[in-house]
C-alpha cells in the first residue's frame, strides 16, 4: 500500500496515455488548491514545473513550519510533482484565491492535452474554515458556492471537452455546488464529480431537480471514520477508503492508502454511520436561526479555550469545553443543543 506521495513518485515516467486519469490523480488535483500562489502566477499558463521554482523561492522552511497539515502534506506532494514527468508539464490557469470575513475559497485549474480539472480548496486545519462547514448545515448558497459557481462558468471555454471537478473537505462540496449550478453546456461535458469527504448538500439540494441531473457523475469518497463527509446527504453509493489514521486525522488525504491507480477499500465504521444519522436528525430539529445561534455558541466556545486548529482537538479539550458552554451568555435551549452536539463529537473520538 501507499500514499499520493509514494504514488506520484513511482508513476512519475508513466504518461496519461501510458496510466490514464485515475482516481488517485484526482485527489492530487485536489491538493493542490490548498496551497498559497500568490505573487507566483504573474504570467498565466504556467507548468507545474515552472510554478513550483517559483513558488519554492517564496515558501521558505520558516514559513512552512506555520502552515497548517493539509497545507504541508500538498507541499510535499507538489515538491514530488516538480520530479515527474507525469504532472511537470501540466498547465496550470485560473487561479483563485478570496479570504474575507467567513469566506475561504480557492481553486485552481490543471489543463492537459486530454482533460481540464478544475480543483476547489477545502477546509483547512483552522477552525475558521471548519465553522464555515457548519453553516453549510442551513444556508444554501454560502459565499463560496456561489464563488463556485462562477469560477467554473468563467473557466470553462468551448475547447474543454473533457471536464473533471473536484476538491477535498469543503473543496467537495464546492465541487457539487458548482457543477449543479453551472450551465446545461458545461454539464454536459463534466466526465465526473469527485468529492472527497466532503460535506453533503442540505436535504433540499439533494431531491432538487438541479441535483439530480448531476447526480450519476459524483464519486464520493470518505475514510473509514468519517466525520465531515457524513455532514448532511450524499449519494448512498460512496466508496470508502482504508487510511493509516486515526479518527479525526482520517480526514487528511496524506493518510489515505492506495494501491496502484486505486483506493484501497475499506468499510465505514459503525460510529460515524451513527454519527450520519444523528447529525441529520439533530439538523431537522432546528430552524434555520437557531442553527446559527448553536453554531456560534460552538465556536466561541473552542476559542475561549484556545482550539484554533482541529490537530490539537483531544477528548479533554472538547470536554473542558462544555464548562466553556455552560458559562456563555446565551439562552438555556441555545446552550442545550451545543451541548448535545459536544456530546456527539466525544462519542465519535472514543
Amino acid at each position: 500500500m501507499a500514499n499520493i506521495i509514494e504514488y506520484v513518485k513511482y508513476y512519475r515516467n508513466k504518461t496519461f496515455e501510458e496510466i490514464p486519469f485515475n482516481e488517485v490523480d484526482a485527489l492530487i488535483f485536489a491538493n493542490l488548491s490548498y496551497l498559497n500562489f500568490n505573487n507566483c502566477l504573474k504570467q498565466l499558463p504556467i507548468t507545474i514545473e515552472e510554478l513550483t521554482n517559483v513558488y519554492i523561492l517564496q515558501m521558505t522552511p520558516n514559513k512552512l513550519k506555520k502552515e497548517s497539515k493539509v497545507y504541508r502534506d500538498a507541499h510535499n506532494m507538489l515538491m514530488a510533482m516538480k520530479l515527474s514527468n507525469r504532472y511537470k508539464n501540466l498547465l496550470i490557469t485560473n487561479y483563485k484565491k478570496v479570504i474575507a470575513n467567513e469566506i475561504q475559497f480557492g481553486a485552481i485549474t490543471i489543463k492537459s492535452n486530454y482533460f481540464t480539472y478544475i480543483s476547489f480548496e477545502g477546509t483547512n486545519s483552522y477552525i475558521s474554515g471548519w465553522k464555515e462547514d457548519c453553516h453549510l448545515s442551513h444556508r444554501y448558497p454560502i459565499p463560496s458556492q456561489i464563488l463556485a459557481k462562477e469560477y467554473i462558468n468563467k473557466t470553462i471555454k468551448d475547447d474543454d471537452k473533457i471536464i473533471y471537478i473536484g476538491g477535498h473537505s469543503k473543496g467537495g462540496n464546492l465541487a457539487v455546488a458548482g457543477a449543479m449550478e453551472s450551465s446545461l453546456n458545461i454539464q454536459n461535458r463534466i466526465q465526473a464529480i469527485y468529492d472527497f469527504d466532503g460535506p453533503g448538500m442540505r436535504e433540499q439540494e439533494f431531491q432538487s431537480q438541479k441535483y439530480q441531473l448531476i447526480k450519476n457523475k459524483i464519486k464520493k469518497y470518505v475514510p473509514n471514520h468519517s466525520i465531515v463527509g457524513m455532514l448532511m446527504y450524499s449519494p448512498a453509493n460512496l466508496r470508502v477508503v482504508n487510511t493509516t489514521a486515526k479518527s479525526i486525522l482520517q480526514h487528511y488525504p496524506s493518510s489515505w492508502n492506495c494501491f496502484g491507480s486505486f483506493f484501497v477499500e475499506d468499510s465505514l465504521s459503525r460510529k460515524s454511520i451513527r454519527f450520519s444519522r444523528e447529525i441529520k436528525k439533530f439538523v431537522k430539529e432546528y430552524k434555520e436561526e437557531e442553527m446559527e445561534r448553536f453554531v456560534e455558541t460552538i465556536f466561541t466556545s473552542l476559542k475561549n479555550i484556545g482550539i484554533n486548529q482541529t490537530d490539537i482537538i483531544t477528548i479533554s479539550k472538547i470536554t473542558k469545553s462544555i464548562m466553556h458552554i455552560n458559562n456563555l451568555n446565551v439562552d438555556k435551549e441555545t446552550k442545550e443543543k451545543a451541548l448535545k452536539l459536544v456530546n456527539m463529537l466525544i462519542q465519535l473520538h472514543r
